[in-house]
């Protein structure tokens, strides 16, 4: 009784610690997932000699003093329904008495919750990714739409007046563009654009700020 009141409270403590992370305010999912490797508690039998990696996305996130075994513990990270990353934890020890376990069914649970807890939290974050996305870009192009420019430009506008800073503005737009789309079709002339913006990201640099303003008209902050 006692044991499973431990273990009970151990899996508090870690899933509430998982829950105070993602509360704080602008944290990333890459904070998150390095915070959540930290805070999954040690081992019941062996505290001293555990550690814990989460993969997901093609990064791993790892505890203090990784190192892999042959023990371990895993659990995938679903997210929409298929697997998309792992939490494992493993024994640093190079030997066991016995050929024993170092881990009890109720590590396994608590690995299971706090898979499942991490598989919530990636699909909330990327449908609040999409939804910035949705409001920020221009779908054809890629680039910042008018309304998110504006904004963005704001702040640099700011930014300039404080440090002095001169800021430089480019506007044009593609000549005759509405004789292309009649010629030759609006697919074709969705082509052009694409290929106008991809030739102009090849000429300016990654902090400036390049947007759709409308129609075939752009503009370019730097």
């Amino acid at each position: 009784v006692e044991r499973a009141l431990r273990e009970r409270i151990k899996e508090l403590n870690c899933l509430y610690g998982i829950s105070n992370l993602v509360e704080q305010p602008g944290i990333t999912l890459e904070q998150i997932l390095q915070g959540t490797a930290e805070l999954i508690p040690p081992s019941w039998h062996y505290p001293g000699m555990t550690c814990a990696r989460i993969s997901y996305d093609g990064q791993e996130y790892v505890s203090k003093g990784f190192k892999t075994s042959q023990w371990k513990q895993n659990n995938d990270i679903y997210v929409h329904a298929h697997p998309s990353g792992s939490v494992e934890v493993f024994y640093r020890g190079d030997t066991l008495p016995d050929g024993a376990n170092p881990f009890l069914k109720e590590e396994y649970s608590l690995l299971h919750a706090i898979a499942e807890r991490l598989g919530r939290i990636i699909e909330r974050h990327r449908a609040e990714e999409l939804l910035v996305k949705l409001a920020t870009t221009d779908p054809l192009t890629g680039l910042f739409n008018r309304r998110h420019f504006f904004d963005l430009a704001e702040m640099e506008i700011m930014r300039s007046k404080r440090y002095g800073h001169q800021l430089a503005c480019i506007m044009f737009d593609i000549d005759f563009f509405k004789r292309i789309n009649d010629s030759y079709g609006h697919l074709f002339g969705d082509r052009v654009l694409q290929t106008m913006v991809w030739r102009c990201r090849e000429n300016i640099r990654r902090v400036d700020i390049f947007a759709r303003y409308g129609g075939d008209e752009f503009v370019i902050l730097l």
